[in-house]
């Protein structure tokens, strides 16, 4: 399996990154460093994570979807939703949610 997988709050955009100038094998070290980067991002008029250039902290699935590092696939717990949200089923073909119960626990988002 060459899958690479990353596994953080929220997601990882390509925008954070190059924001940031690191890569995926760099976010920790930016956390050690500067752990105030993955702070909310205010004035890009957006009040609710639907930003790609928010951190793994906060990004929301629809925001990461376009921007998702290419070359590895995303478990993310952020954003917990009803197993019934239609949002998810228009990229069903890229995005895993799995769920316990009534709520879902994580999704697995995948790259193309």
């Amino acid at each position: 399996n060459d899958t690479n997988y990353v596994c953080s709050h929220a997601g990882v955009s390509k925008i954070f990154l190059d924001d940031n100038n690191i890569t995926v094998e760099g976010l920790n070290d930016l956390w050690k460093t500067n752990p105030s980067i993955f702070g909310f991002k205010h004035g890009v008029g957006d009040y609710c994570g639907e930003h790609p250039s928010q951190s793994p902290l906060w990004i929301r699935p629809g925001s990461l979807l376009d921007n998702a590092v290419e070359g590895y696939d995303q478990i993310v717990g952020h954003t917990c939703v009803d197993y019934t949200t239609t949002y998810f089923t228009m990229n069903s073909d890229r995005i895993t949610i799995v769920c316990d119960r009534d709520k879902c626990s994580f999704l697995l988002i995948e790259t193309e």
